[in-house]
């Protein structure tokens, strides 16, 4: 099963707060954030694509002391991550047609925050 590790995603780009967040905030953490998985991204080295869709999809957020998340919201929260694997053609579409069943998930490491995704 590969596991990619990223950055975790800035709290600019949680769903709860979003709301509140001004659009130029929001969006400038986006884009800093998207540069960031590229980075990561780019250092791997990608076959060509297999075809065997759906695959599942688990993404864990390891959070650091203080820092919550609720687990339904972490689907929308590391939507950029997903998009940018996307983009890098780890996975042709982030559809369910091929990204099915979807699977959330929070946990805890003080000294390593940080986004795993597995499939």
């Amino acid at each position: 099963m590969p596991i990619i590790t990223l950055p975790l995603p800035p709290i600019e780009l949680k769903v709860n707060r979003i709301a509140g967040e001004h659009w130029g905030e929001y969006q400038k953490a986006k884009r800093e954030y998207r540069l960031k998985c590229d980075s990561v991204l780019r250092s791997y080295e990608w076959g060509p694509d297999d075809g065997d869709y759906p695959v599942h999809v688990t993404a864990t957020v390891f959070l650091r002391k203080r820092q919550k998340a609720d687990t339904p919201d972490v689907g929308s929260w590391v939507k950029v991550a997903i998009d940018r694997m996307v983009a890098c053609g780890v996975f042709r579409n982030d559809s369910n047609k091929y990204i099915n069943p979807f699977t959330a998930r929070v946990d805890r490491d003080w000294d390593n925050p940080r986004l795993e995704i597995a499939w």
